[in-house]
């Protein structure tokens, strides 16, 4: 059975999203490394930027829960950093504020890529994570260079990690000879929006909360509006507690008071029916 033109093109679109997966990203090593940058259009963002919150309940420990930041994946308040911020104030100590700021969410780019060389080197594209800065060269190379990342016209970088901890440094330029990319690279890219969600959005916020509360003592509560968490700060949510798995904490309930006013108060006669309406007003205005 022939296919269609359009279905045909269909499953060349889809097919590698179902063939091959991924759990993880692919750091520049030590040296030098040659890399292309891959967009799947022209005109493709074909970056995505990335925030994960790796929470330990003690230091040095293991982290018991790696959740996406709202804040830096989506630009939308995050309960994470909410809780976060409130652990950091509560500390007494500063060891402690400290072991708390680690929890803050590190910042990195991710891409599509190909490694073009050392013992990694392959025709097969993978996620490549690099740090806020050393991306930032990377679009000060575009600048002059053009679309590195086309796929077509584009061209090789080279990456250059050096040092250790706090003090590694990555310089990025580009590479002196550029090979070209092997057709049907397109259908082999990684969904990024979609790996960011599978990975870090898996709907574990309410266990990264219950960590930071049993570390910090401190309790946020969450939003299941939407998909992604939302913080409402010390809101409580609609959802039950039980439901979300974790402690909510509830408003305090108002009782409103009819405030003792006459019309004396306002220095005319006021009727009947107007003092009323100025007292509800006034009710509303005190009880907010």
């Amino acid at each position: 059975m022939t296919l269609s033109p359009l279905f045909a093109k269909m499953l060349r679109d889809n097919k590698g999203k179902y063939s091959r997966s991924t759990n993880r990203t692919v750091k520049p090593k030590e040296g030098k490394t040659k890399y292309r940058l891959l967009a799947a259009s022209p005109d493709d963002k074909f970056w995505r930027d990335l925030g994960v919150h790796w929470i330990k309940t003690e230091p040095g420990g293991k982290p018991v829960a790696a959740i996406g930041c709202n804040d830096a994946v989506y630009d939308e308040s995050c309960a994470i950093c909410t809780a976060i911020e409130k652990s950091i104030q509560s500390a007494l100590d500063d060891d402690t504020r400290k072991f708390y700021r680690e929890w803050k969410a590190r910042h990195t780019v991710i891409v599509n890529a190909l490694i073009r060389s050392g013992s990694d080197a392959s025709d097969e594209p993978v996620i490549l994570e690099l740090t806020k800065n050393t991306f930032g060269s990377v679009l000060g190379i575009m600048e002059e260079y053009g679309n590195i990342a086309d796929l077509k016209d584009g061209i090789d970088i080279v990456i250059e990690r050096k040092g250790k901890g706090l003090d590694t440094e990555y310089l990025v330029m580009p590479a002196a000879k550029s090979e070209p990319v092997p057709a049907g690279m397109k259908e082999k890219l990684y969904d990024l929006d979609e790996f960011v969600k599978r990975e870090f959005f898996k709907g574990e916020e309410a266990k990264a909360l219950r960590a930071i509360g049993s570390v910090a003592g401190v309790t946020v509560a969450l939003s299941a509006t939407g998909g992604a968490a939302r913080t409402t700060g010390l809101l409580s949510t609609s959802v039950p507690a039980d439901d979300m798995d974790f402690e909510v904490l509830k408003p305090k309930k108002t009782t409103l008071t009819k405030p003792s006013v006459s019309a004396d108060d306002f220095g005319e006669d006021i009727p009947d029916d107007e003092l009323d309406r100025l007292l509800g007003e006034l009710g509303e205005l005190k009880a907010g």
